[in-house]
């Protein structure tokens, strides 16, 4: 009777002991010595949609596509990089770098992009100093279903806790984009997205200011609406006083989303 009471202790013990939560990566090391790494035993994809989703502060789960653990401080400890499905298209169109503090996730960026299959294709050395800059192709034009975007590769490089952008100094990355454009856009059926980043390059390195200004100004009397929302977009990024005008006549356009457009770049702050 005294060893199964004895026993029965123990179960009961056992029983009201506090179970350990399991809290994924919130408990796990994020140093890159840590035995074993979150390289070498990777967490799973509900793991890193928990992390995500926290470090996002949002109220429904965002869906990973893929990850990668880097080191961008070289400072021993890793940092998160998650390409997801932010808009429930089931597209791969957001990327966000998340660390951990304490069991608790930060965001410390958060990019909107297009089509980001594999993040670690993102990670290239441009400068080949041992640090990877993250290259993210963003949009500046409006979003429609079925129709072209207009792209800008933005350079950011690990800088302060977070990667900034630092696509001012690297020109020959933006030199060579604009020798493949000029064999990709003969080829296209229709290039206007691809020349569009091919003037925006020009604008953004000095060579032509007003680089795609005469191909905005016969787009704005096209008869496809689509083309006078992509004429939209040319003024609106190139921002001098007779392309805030243009934007001023398309604000009143008889097409209710071409009249949209103009008027939420003249009101962007970012087009001021």
């Amino acid at each position: 009777m005294k060893k199964s009471a004895g026993m029965l202790t123990v179960i009961l013990i056992a029983l009201a002991a506090p179970a350990l939560a399991d809290d994924g990566l919130a408990s796990r090391d994020w140093s890159v010595a840590a035995q074993p790494s979150l390289e070498m035993r990777a967490p799973t994809m509900e793991e890193v949609q928990k992390a995500v989703t926290e470090a996002l502060h949002s109220d429904w789960n965002m869906n990973p596509c893929n990850y990668v653990f880097v080191d961008p401080a070289h400072d021993g400890t890793y940092r998160l990089i998650v390409a997801f499905d932010g808009s429930g298209y089931h597209t791969c169109n957001r990327i966000a770098v998340v660390e951990k503090k304490g069991h608790s996730f930060n965001a410390v960026n958060d990019w909107q992009t297009r089509l980001a299959e594999k993040v670690s294709n993102n990670l290239i050395d441009l400068d080949r100093d041992g640090h990877r800059e993250m290259i993210i192709p963003e949009a500046w034009s409006k979003y429609e279903p079925g129709r072209c975007m207009a792209m800008f590769q933005h350079i950011y490089k690990w800088d302060g806790g977070r990667f900034a952008d630092h696509s001012r100094d690297y020109p020959d990355f933006y030199k060579a984009r604009l020798k493949e454009l000029a064999d990709l856009i003969p080829k296209m059926r229709d290039p206007s997205c691809f020349e569009m980043e091919r003037d925006k390059i020009m604008r953004f390195l000095g060579m032509t200011p007003k680089a795609g200004y005469a191909e905005a100004m016969a787009w704005m009397k096209d008869p496809l609406p689509f083309r006078r929302r992509l004429a939209a977009a040319v003024f609106a990024d190139i921002k001098d006083a007779e392309s805030k005008s243009n934007l001023a006549i398309l604000k009143s356009d008889s097409d209710a989303l071409v009249a949209e457009t103009a008027k939420s770049y003249l009101e962007s702050p970012a087009h001021e």
